[in-house]
């Protein structure tokens, strides 16, 4: 009975009550992508930087290709250690190492190009996560990226008095290289001693450790940083106080290790400064400047919190017209700001030319200049028809006056340091060509084309262990490999070599005598003097003496001359251009007996005679001596006597 009743009492009591189960989380769906008006986050940034990146092509490759093959020239890359050991004895001398072996990709241009529009859109990406740039100000973050551009092409004859190594790809891998170490620099709500503590290592760490890969580049990322931390809000101000500290104190504690660098470069060393013993461009440093403070603006108008700003479907048509507008802006000042002078651009396609021995293309260029032409383009030109043979028939059939080059600020330009090399070399003036070579290479830094120079210098002297030395450098160059690989077989093999066309081209020029004295820096100067007391020598030396005296309008000089060439070249038909000269000359001074002389009829007696009844019939109207030059160029600009009585504005630099 118990038992049942037990189990009865079982029954009929109430059930306890259940503890419930909480109700099992389901797990959170995985948010979707951020859009901006049904378009994913990353497509309008990534439009705006393809329309930057098509512009900065066009810019580059069809506007500026000669320049960037001539950046290249001027820069050196060497794939071995003493190299970068030499690099690395400076601060920034990763960057720079880095920047001269992208810099020599512009031996193509369109592949170094390339190289840095991928560079760019890395900085652009960066810029855009660590400043937390929304969407709907995408196009704030390109304008960095439109300096950066402006920088690579704005800055004139300035290419040829760089002293940065590599400076087309340097700064924009500092750049990256500082944008890399801040983006990783989180900042956080949190104001925990852990936090502010971790914030304070992180900077003065990375300062250290970016100064000597990107010199000043490190203490505008430790500027970055500092300004990200700031709190005014939670008054935490340490992190900013420690950037500031490490700013001033590490190129300090550095300058004790680099033995090479001055204490008042060390907060600007790996950073443009475009100076010289005369002239500071202040203008050429204003990309760069640009680029380093607008992440700091940036930065202080940040958002803490990743928050997209929208914009309404009414408002999507406005914003579209604003970026339009703020990209056209930005493209009209890059192309208004840069450097696009065409006799600039001009003297970089005919010094290849002549370099390359192309010289019917050095004459093409100089024919389709739209103005006037520079004193250097003048000089390549009378290389061009030396070495063509052709200077007594053509030498006055283009332009012999030559003006100064263009230059926006009081930069002085001198040949020595533009072409000088190459005139010396062409007119057989090795000695020359060697010093100015090895001088701008102190200077300014040894590159591709003064490497090259002072191997055809050693070659053509004889001295054959230099030429080795320098083809042992080029041969560890990437693109300049092959031409070291056509020179070495010519010093292997001699009978090569002396049967080159630039060896029977310049050989015959350095005959005569090639001691080395003092020029001033003017070399056109000195070789009209040199060639003024050249008399006995080969052929083609000695007419080149004959031309110097007709461009010095000297008539004692030219008798002796002439009458040299015409006792070398009995059986050759007298060129026009001497011929003019020697008429002309015969009639202003009757010191020596032209009746005999057989002249071209129709082309000196009779052209002649009407030259000179234009010019005193225009004279006698009253017309000064420039007006009636220019009244008569277009029918006799092409003679000796026109160039005699007219061609006065000379510049030679």
């Amino acid at each position: 009975m118990s038992s049942q009743k037990k189990i009865n009492d079982k029954r009929s009591a109430k059930p306890k009550t259940a503890v419930p189960h909480p109700p099992l989380q389901k797990k959170p769906k995985t948010s979707a992508p951020v859009t901006f008006c049904g378009w994913k986050r990353w497509t309008v940034p990534c439009v705006l930087f393809l329309i930057f990146a098509g512009f900065a092509f066009w810019l580059l490759v069809s506007k500026n290709s000669e320049y960037l093959y001539t950046a290249q020239e001027h820069s050196l890359w060497v794939g071995d250690t003493s190299f970068w050991n030499d690099k690395m004895m400076y601060a920034g001398g990763l960057a720079q190492w880095l920047g001269c072996f992208l810099t020599q990709f512009f031996y193509e241009p369109w592949w170094g190009v390339m190289c840095l529009i991928v560079l760019w859109a890395i900085i652009f990406a960066l810029l855009m996560k660590t400043a937390h740039v929304a969407t709907v100000w995408s196009i704030v973050a390109l304008v960095p990226l439109f300096a950066l551009l402006l920088s690579e092409v704005d800055m004139g004859y300035w290419i040829y008095y760089l002293k940065q190594p590599g400076y087309w790809f340097t700064q924009p891998v500092s750049i990256l290289i500082a944008l890399l170490f801040t983006w990783r620099f989180q900042v956080t709500n949190k104001v925990e001693a852990k936090v502010v503590l971790w914030q304070c290592v992180y900077i003065v760490v990375a300062t250290v450790l970016l100064y000597p890969l990107i010199g000043a580049w490190a203490l505008i990322a430790a500027a970055w940083m500092g300004i990200m931390s700031l709190d005014l809000k939670n008054r935490e101000f340490w992190p900013t106080i420690v950037a500031v500290a490490s700013i001033v104190v590490v190129p300090i504690i550095y300058y004790q290790f680099y033995t090479r660098m001055r204490i008042e470069d060390a907060w600007t060393v790996n950073f443009p400064i475009f100076q010289n013993d005369t002239v500071y461009s202040y203008w050429l440093s204003v990309p760069f400047i640009l680029t380093a403070v607008w992440p700091l603006v940036l930065m202080l108008f940040r958002q803490r919190k990743e928050q997209e700003c929208t914009v309404s479907k009414k408002g999507l048509g406005w914003w579209i017209l604003g970026n339009a507008a703020v990209m056209c802006c930005l493209v009209w000042l890059t192309t208004t700001l840069h450097y696009d002078n065409y006799n600039y651009k001009a003297e970089m396609r005919i010094y290849r030319a002549i370099d390359e021995s192309r010289f019917d293309d050095v004459l093409s260029e100089v024919r389709k200049a739209p103005g006037n032409i520079t004193r250097q383009m003048v000089l390549a030109k009378n290389i061009a028809l030396m070495h063509k043979g052709t200077c007594g028939n053509e030498i006055f059939r283009y332009p012999n006056t030559g003006e100064p080059p263009y230059v926006f600020d009081s930069l002085r330009v001198h040949l020595v340091q533009t072409c000088g090399t190459q005139l010396y070399y062409n007119y057989g003036k090795c000695n020359f060509a060697c010093r100015w070579a090895i001088e701008n290479s102190v200077e300014f830094g040894f590159d591709m084309n003064q490497l090259k120079i002072l191997t055809r210098t050693s070659m053509m002297s004889g001295e054959f262990k230099a030429a080795q030395k320098y083809l042992n450098i080029l041969h560890n160059t990437t693109f300049q490999r092959k031409w070291a690989e056509e020179w070495q077989a010519m010093l292997d093999n001699k009978h090569l070599y002396y049967q080159s066309v630039e060896y029977k081209n310049v050989h015959p020029m350095t005959l005569f005598n090639n001691t080395l004295d003092g020029d001033e820096g003017l070399c056109e100067m000195y070789l009209i003097n040199y060639f003024s007391h050249v008399h006995k020598s080969t052929p083609k030396l000695q007419e080149q003496t004959l031309v110097f005296s007709l461009i010095q309008k000297d008539i004692q000089l030219f008798w002796p001359r002439f009458f040299r060439y015409a006792s070398l070249h009995e059986q050759e038909q007298m060129p026009i251009h001497y011929q003019e000269a020697a008429y002309l000359y015969g009639h202003l001074e009757h010191e020596v007996d032209i009746s005999g002389m057989p002249f071209d009829q129709e082309r000196i007696v009779n052209r002649y005679a009407s030259f000179d009844q234009i010019t005193q019939k225009l004279l006698a109207q009253g017309m000064t001596a420039q007006q009636v030059g220019q009244a008569t160029k277009d029918t006799f600009g092409d003679t000796f006597w026109w160039f005699y009585f007219f061609c006065r504005d000379i510049h030679s630099y």
